[in-house]
């Protein structure tokens, strides 16, 4: 390689990473460019304990396949339903919630199983929601 090509080479590279640098650098705002994503809660739901005789290295916990009541200030405002392996997902904007088992799960008393949870003012928010099974 002849000594002309290796020059070029290098102020090639040296401009291809300043172009780089200049563009990462942006305006100087971190969020520049950065759409927020949707917000709210994602995680999973299970019943414990879903079985009176947890034996062992035996999970006492359950996934719980129920519907749920999102509360803000005593009115309902949303409502999700978890899947057969207890997943969900609910789309809400930031702020406070009470999270209210539906009549119809298979709870020990669900509507006094609430639970608190806040979203955040970005992403949404991963939970793990246990609830008390109807095994006692």
């Amino acid at each position: 390689m002849t000594s002309s090509i290796k020059l070029g080479l290098v102020r090639l590279f040296v401009v291809g990473s300043l172009t780089v640098i200049a563009a990462c650098a942006g305006s100087g705002d971190e969020n520049a460019g950065v759409t927020a994503g949707p917000t709210g809660l994602s995680g999973r739901a299970i019943a414990h304990p879903a079985d009176p005789a947890c034996i062992g290295n035996q999970s006492c916990d359950q996934p719980l396949h129920a519907t749920f009541n999102v509360e803000q200030n005593g009115n309902r405002v949303a409502q999700f339903s978890t899947d057969a392996d207890g997943q969900f997902s609910v789309a809400l904007p930031p702020g406070s919630y009470v999270i209210v088992p539906d009549s119809g799960a298979p709870l020990a008393d669900a509507s006094t199983q609430t639970r608190a949870v806040t979203v955040g003012s970005t992403g949404m928010r991963q939970l793990m929601l246990t609830f008390d099974g109807l095994i006692r």
